[in-house]
């Protein structure tokens, strides 16, 4: 799934798997925003992350990272994060 598809309905149907990874991707896509100052980009992945984040909860699953740059460069230290596949990833810019 990605990340422009994701809604209170869809993320219902998927799995804890790819909810944490499309939750692990919100805080990877956030960094990202942050770095290049797009405010539409950053609006988009907080308002996405906060969906996954009700679903983890409906879900009785743990969540204890805010969405901010430093949680996120963390998660991201060691991954190779290139701009062009995160673009075609979330499928808006």
């Amino acid at each position: 799934m990605k990340l422009i598809n994701v809604t209170s309905s869809s993320v219902k149907k998927i799995t804890n798997k790819e909810l944490l990874n499309m939750h692990r991707r919100c805080h990877q896509l956030y960094v990202v925003a942050k770095k290049r100052n797009n405010k539409n980009l950053i609006k988009l992945v907080q308002t996405k992350h906060s969906v996954l984040v009700k679903e983890m909860l409906s879900r009785k699953m743990k969540h204890s990272s805010p969405l901010t740059t430093s949680s996120s460069l963390k998660l991201i230290s060691n991954e190779v994060l290139h701009l062009t596949i995160v673009d075609s990833y979330l499928g808006v810019l």
